[in-house]
């Protein structure tokens, strides 16, 4: 749960002498059976106010969210919203990187968890909505994520934005209820009131009415000149169309100017806080009265409102004015310091991030830059790798480039979304760390740029350099790393060896130690990710040693807390193990079983191999791979390789069983011509033996032969084919003769 000040911006606002709108409360009340209720008007209009009093007058409790400026990636708008004090339950789901191929799916799963943990009769308030960066994103994900909400629950959104695009389905079917400007606008009553209550004596006829006037139904205007004398009133304008300088000239003359020099020394130092407690007050303006003229401001609701602790907020327009009031009384120097003694303030209240996103504000890069390196590994852990990747864009280029840890999170935060342009920042960093002599962050960027082959699954031809300067890395200080670092190394060199040097003579070596982690490791997403890595290379070179790791998995990998990403991947190495052994109707059930698992939480990273799996055991208990292909096509992307070669081969297959010879032959063709694209080399004589069996089946036995002896040449006679290829008819044999389609069935991997 949210911890300290950062719990304001999820709970809702303690409003000072706030004016009960009965007629609105009326309308919200009206509009309750709309699941959603949106909000949209001006700034200034009063559409927090409202909601907090109509709560508060109503005895409902609602879940808060203000979204804010820093609020810059949909990763960080889930993890706000996975704080909020709900129902006690397993922590909701984080937007990690394996959710990133199906955001709707993640969205409705998410939503739908969350609002099963809110009481009936709840409201969840998503406030400001227009302050978040990708706004058009998160109304994508907002209206999928609102096709989930139950009976009993509304969802309350504020914005400054009338409902977009992505919400014409609910108001078509009256899901949604919209209360707009015109509807928010003060009426002549609810002006004169609301004078009232501010002035504190009656207003008569003809002020009240010039109020009115002059302000155009807009509370902020109302508030601001409240007060004032009637020749004031008839000079000024209150409409929100111009309120951009309006603001500022009524912040200056109707707020700033009538309080006393401490207040106004107060107010601009703490509106560098985007929450201010009362010690934060008193530590940047040094005043020893701070909490008593910060409670005083709130009081007479200048712009300001409460929430619990108590912290106070300032509202976003007045804030900016205070801001820039600081700029322009400040030398650069006073400013510079400022800045920093209120980012320290943060960081000491644990605050962190919104102490980095102050000083990179002020320019204060060499303070912010250990901050984010402190900040980058939870951020990562969070899926907010854009929220990294934004703050290190912020810095000079000039900086990150020349600091080693700067750019390896820089490349860190790039893997999910664009793991080539990650693999350069990870290789200068590499070069770095090597010419530095920091042999830790040598092995980690090492390990990394490895995974960016796996997560980017296009050529891999770059990790001949990497595997050859791993032996350097080997035989130096290894065991002197922490183990997750020794781990990640070790299965980085392993899957790289496995899939682009085979024939390497240290494979076994690294494959002995590989599997001693997938068995004994403390680093479940790790195993989960290796695991079939382990199983696919054991069942070739020794399937009782594959079916000993599973054993030892088994009971782990099989628990019901098991999170969906490793449920998935043990499905397919189960799968991979009994397709293999021919096992095949309870390696379809495994298989399938991922599948749904993967359908249901939309993590796609292992759905191309379940789906070439299914499709295997299907063909060979001489069923059709149709459905599987046609399942396949839709995730194929154009520069990933090796899944087109896998999609070829099993169209191949599917031809040879339905005795279509050239087709076969030509589909056998482009999978290969995929796989060297690729630069797999493990799979080379699996796939020239494919095409062998379809020249065979064409009648061209002595060109299948020919071809077969020039794989076994040219790749090496590697254990795990010799049981296919023994089996492969010698000339003059009788086996299968006159019948025009291959003597045994293509190879799974046996």
């Amino acid at each position: 749960m949210a911890t300290g000040i950062s719990k304001a911006k999820l709970s809702a606002p303690r409003l000072s002498r706030t004016y009960a709108r009965i007629r609105l409360f009326e309308q919200l009340d009206a509009v309750r059976h709309a699941p959603l209720i949106w909000l949209s008007a001006p700034a200034g209009a009063g559409k927090t106010s409202l909601v907090a009093s109509w709560l508060k007058d109503r005895g409902d409790s609602a879940q808060w969210c203000r979204i804010d400026e820093g609020d810059a990636d949909v990763a960080t708008f889930f993890y706000y919203l996975g704080q909020l004090d709900i129902e006690a339950g397993s922590p909701l789901p984080l937007l990690t990187p394996e959710y990133l191929a199906s955001l709707p799916i993640f969205t409705r799963n998410f939503f739908r968890e969350l609002f099963s943990r809110i009481k009936p009769p709840g409201v969840l308030v998503l406030d400001n909505f227009q302050d978040a960066e990708v706004a058009e994103t998160l109304y994508e994900l907002l209206a999928v994520g609102c096709s989930e909400i139950p009976a009993g629950i509304n969802v309350i959104v504020i914005s400054r934005e009338d409902p977009p695009p992505a919400f014409a389905r609910f108001r078509a079917n009256g899901a949604l209820a919209p209360i707009g400007w015109d509807q928010l606008r003060l009426t002549m009553q609810e002006s004169r009131a609301i004078a009232h209550l501010y002035v504190e004596l009656p207003l008569g006829d003809t002020d009240a009415q010039a109020l009115h006037a002059k302000i155009d139904g807009w509370v902020a205007g109302l508030v601001l000149l409240a007060g004032q004398d009637a020749p004031s009133l008839s000079a000024k304008t209150g409409r929100p169309e111009l309120q951009s300088q309006a603001m500022s000239d009524y912040f200056a003359t109707e707020i700033f100017q009538q309080v006393d020099q401490d207040t106004q020394h107060l107010l601009t130092r703490t509106a560098l806080l985007p929450r201010v407690s009362p010690a934060a007050a008193q530590t940047l303006s040094r005043l020893d009265d701070a909490a008593t003229l910060l409670e005083a401001v709130y009081r007479r609701n200048f712009f300001t409102v409460q929430h619990p602790g108590p912290v106070y907020e300032y509202h976003p327009l007045f804030r900016a004015f205070l801001r820039q009031r600081l700029i322009q009384s400040l030398l650069v120097e006073e400013l510079t310091n400022l800045y920093r003694q209120a980012a320290q303030w943060l960081v000491d209240d644990d605050q962190v991030p919104e102490a980095v996103d102050l000083l990179l504000e002020a320019e204060a890069w060499e303070v912010a830059a250990p901050l984010i390196l402190q900040q980058a590994q939870g951020l990562l852990g969070q899926g907010r790798g854009a929220a990294l990747v934004r703050w290190l864009d912020m810095l000079p280029d000039a900086l990150v480039q020349e600091a080693p840890w700067l750019l390896f999170w820089r490349g860190m935060g790039e893997m999910a979304t664009n793991p080539a342009a990650a693999r350069r920042h990870l290789e200068r960093t590499y070069v770095r760390f090597k010419a530095d002599g920091e042999f830790n962050g040598q092995i980690l960027s090492w390990s990394t740029l490895v995974d960016s082959f796996l997560f980017e699954w296009s050529c891999l031809v770059g990790l001949d350099h990497w595997i050859s300067e791993a032996r350097e890395l080997a035989a130096t200080r290894l065991d002197a790393l922490p183990q997750n670092t020794q781990d990640h190394f070790t299965c980085g060199l392993f899957i790289a060896l496995m899939f682009r040097q085979p024939q390497h003579p240290d494979l076994s070596q690294w494959a002995n130690r590989t599997q001693q982690i997938v068995v004994h490791g403390h680093d479940p997403r790790l195993r989960a990710k290796v695991a079939p890595f382990v199983v696919m290379y054991y069942t070739t070179a020794n399937r009782k040693q594959a079916g000993v790791v599973l054993d030892a998995l088994r009971s782990i990998m099989n628990r019901p807390d098991q999170p969906p990403m490793v449920e998935i991947a043990w499905a397919a190495t189960e799968g991979f193990f009994q397709t293999a052994g021919g096992d095949v109707c309870e390696a379809a059930e495994r298989l399938h079983a991922g599948l749904s698992v993967s359908a249901a939480a939309g993590i796609r990273t292992w759905e191309t191999l379940l789906l070439s799996q299914a499709a295997i055991a299907s063909l060979v208990r001489g069923g059709s791979a149709e459905d599987y292909l046609q399942q396949m096509r839709h995730l194929l992307v154009d520069e990933r390789y090796l899944d087109w070669s896998v999609y070829h081969y099993i169209m191949a297959w599917q031809a040879l069983s339905e005795n279509h010879a050239e087709i076969a032959l030509a589909q056998a063709q482009l999978s290969e011509s995929y796989r060297s694209m690729s630069g797999t080399v493990r799979f080379e004589i699996y796939l020239q033996v494919m095409q062998a069996q379809c020249l065979f089946a064409r009648g061209d036995q002595a060109q299948a032969l020919a071809l077969i002896e020039t794989s076994v040449l040219h790749v090496g006679w590697q254990k795990g084919t010799r049981s296919a290829l023994s089996a492969w008819p010698r000339p003059g044999s009788n086996t299968n003769r006159g019948r025009n389609r291959p003597v045994w069935r293509p190879c799974t991997g046996r």
